[in-house]
């Protein structure tokens, strides 16, 4: 994962009770700066189905000259051929001569050739499958207008897993890696104390298909390897020799268990941690890469989000450290009209909305909009300086309670200077300030809770 340095990352601490047999355990955000190797994070085991049924087919109405079956659902064979053609396979579309081939490139004595000739038939009911030296496939509009329509006709080196394939069922998107192993990929050995025994491992020039299949081995629950990359010499038919970039990743054929991670942790902690979809993997390596151009991402109804199997934060690190660090009972909430100002509040009510229901007891007493508008001094008008503000439809969206607007007035900034702002008189403030304190008045309770802690004792 590439990160910068303040971002939140879920991490474990350990520490040791001062005059104690004992260790205090604790699971919270730390900064990557004050992450170090063998420090222990969360990690994705898998990702909650939400979508068990299978992917309904688009229809053809394309006609051919053979009889075809075109499927109406997506099965196992159906994503596990998916697989094998983003692997070898290929659509071969001439108009003019009205030829519709759906081929792949494995000779004829492969290893996987028979497997794949008989799921043809299965699933297109076609009787001829087109055979030679170097390929196999089947001869058929309407079979090359669906593959088409799914957004698999393309180049080699631009494929990509299509977006449908990210909602198939958790059996279904391991038919569709298995599927890719048969075809650019190959299986370790099982052999007893062998590395990574039983592993898939995968190569191929072209780095966006390999990281879109590594994601989905992620949502499948499966481990996977960092993507690695190679400079290979190829030397084709034609005699001429060349270098290209490869990209490899390997991952796991089976699923990572309830316990994942949990050995990590002494004593019985670490069951007691890990759930279905979280486990926990030691840093084994830390890099400082320079300066790069980073972005902003806004993820929706959500603080947190998985970087590369990593459980990260959705928030800069000023709030969350705040929020850690003092023993909060309420917070107000202010931004100023702006949309980007908005968007940023909209990470920190997220962040103060979930660790109120897991962590810590901290309450959300309201939103106020600063630097509203200014007031002339001459007339009394209003001056929307930084357009009209949309925070009391934000409060709305939010669920929380919309305390008024706060103007843009030079006498703030001039008593502030002074070290009087205490001294600050306005009626529109004042009405802020009562309201602020009616919602502390009747929402704030004694903190029952502090950030999850745990102790055990040291064998």
């Amino acid at each position: 994962m590439k990160a910068t340095f303040n971002h939140p990352v879920l991490a474990l601490s350990k520490t040791r009770i001062e005059g104690s047999r004992f260790w205090h355990y604790s699971l919270g955000w730390r900064k990557l700066a004050y992450l170090h190797p063998r420090d222990i994070v969360a990690v994705v085991k898998s990702l909650p189905e939400t979508i068990r049924a299978p992917y309904d087919l688009p229809r053809i109405s394309a006609k051919g000259t053979s009889p075809v079956k075109l499927p109406i659902h997506s099965s196992e064979e159906f994503a596990r051929l998916v697989g094998y053609f983003l692997g070898d396979g290929y659509l071969r579309i001439t108009p003019k001569t009205r030829t519709y081939q759906l081929l792949f490139a494995e000779p004829r004595h492969g290893k996987h050739r028979s497997l794949y000739i008989r799921l043809l038939r299965t699933i297109f009911g076609v009787t001829k499958v087109y055979q030679d030296d170097m390929q196999f496939g089947v001869i058929s509009r309407p079979v090359v207008e669906l593959f088409r329509e799914l957004g698999l006709y393309k180049h080699a080196l631009d494929k990509r897993v299509p977006e449908w394939v990210f909602e198939l069922p958790r059996s279904q998107k391991l038919a569709v890696i298995e599927g890719y192993c048969d075809a650019d990929g190959y299986r370790r050995s099982t052999k007893p104390l062998w590395r990574r025994a039983g592993w898939m491992s995968f190569e191929s020039p072209n780095k966006m298909l390999l990281e879109d299949l590594r994601t989905l081995s992620i949502m499948a629950g499966l481990r996977v390897t960092n993507l690695n990359r190679r400079t290979r010499t190829l030397t084709p038919p034609s005699g001429r020799t060349y270098t290209s970039d490869f990209y490899g990743f390997e991952t796991a054929r089976e699923s990572r268990s309830s316990k994942y991670g949990a050995g990590l942790i002494r004593g019985n902690i670490g069951l007691q941690l890990s759930t279905d979809y979280i486990g926990f993997e030691r840093v084994t390596r830390i890099t400082h890469l320079g300066r790069q151009q980073v972005y902003d991402l806004k993820v929706e109804g959500n603080q947190n989000f998985i970087a590369d199997g990593i459980v990260v934060h959705n928030t800069g690190d000023a709030p969350l450290t705040v929020f850690q660090s003092l023993p909060l009972q309420g917070v107000v909430v202010v931004t100023t009209p702006q949309d980007l100002a908005l968007m940023v509040v909209g990470k920190s009510i997220n962040m103060a909305k979930t660790l109120s229901e897991q962590l810590v007891s901290v309450k959300i007493l309201g939103l106020i909009e600063n630097m509203s508008y200014a007031v002339c001094p001459s007339c009394g008008e209003k001056w929307e300086v930084f357009g009209h503000g949309k925070t009391q439809d934000a409060a709305k969206r939010a669920g929380i309670p919309y305390l008024g607007s706060v103007p843009l007035d030079p006498e703030i900034a001039k008593l502030a200077d002074e070290g009087k702002i205490e001294d600050y008189n306005n009626t529109v403030f004042e009405e802020v300030t009562r309201t602020v304190r009616l919602n502390a008045a009747r929402l704030l309770e004694p903190i029952a809770a502090m950030p999850i802690a745990w102790s055990e004792q040291k064998n």
